[in-house]
């Protein structure tokens, strides 16, 4: 259990899985725990955000460059010009 454990928070801590994408977030969960948990993953964080982008409550973070607080609001959007 204990070497379980150790390997599990290397493949979720020692990573720095915050600093990746979405994208490599999702190829590494893919990697290390399977096709179905990775896409499981994958789709709950994009319903998520799709979730939070509707109701208006999605921010980007930043560097700070662009905003005093740090956060950018994502507006909605439906890719079609409206």
């Amino acid at each position: 259990f204990l070497e379980w454990l150790n390997s599990a928070k290397n493949d979720l801590v020692g990573h720095r899985l915050e600093e990746y994408t979405k994208v490599d977030m999702g190829r590494h969960i893919k990697n290390v725990f399977g096709e179905n948990t990775g896409i499981s993953v994958y789709s709950e964080m994009a319903n998520l955000d799709y979730v939070a982008i509707k109701g208006n409550k999605l921010n980007a973070t930043s560097t700070g460059m662009l905003s005093a607080t740090g956060t950018i609001p994502v507006l909605p959007n439906h890719h079609h010009g409206r």
